[in-house]
């Protein structure tokens, strides 16, 4: 999916609340059934879940913030307020 640089972070955190959701509803899960179904951590791939799930949320936050600092717009030298000042005399 290619997503504009104005949305990335708001994409990336949405992905990031995705996957965190995801991996606590596994663990929730684990504890009290939800729609009638109980997981147990000690299933097949619930630990390799819970890994992927982790990773994908701390990389989709680190993206958020490096591509909110890149959106920041750099402050406008002094040289180019002289010479714009220079021009109305």
């Amino acid at each position: 999916m290619l997503v504009s640089r104005r949305l990335l972070p708001a994409m990336t955190l949405a992905g990031a609340t995705l996957a965190a959701g995801t991996a606590a509803g596994l663990l929730l899960s684990a504890e009290v059934p939800l729609f009638g179904f109980q997981e147990t951590l000690g299933a097949r791939y619930a630990g390799l879940s819970l890994v992927c799930e982790g990773a994908a949320t701390v990389l989709l936050l680190a993206l958020a913030g490096v591509s909110v600092r890149v959106r920041e717009p750099p402050a406008a030298p002094a040289t180019t307020r002289a010479v714009a000042g220079a021009h109305r005399r």
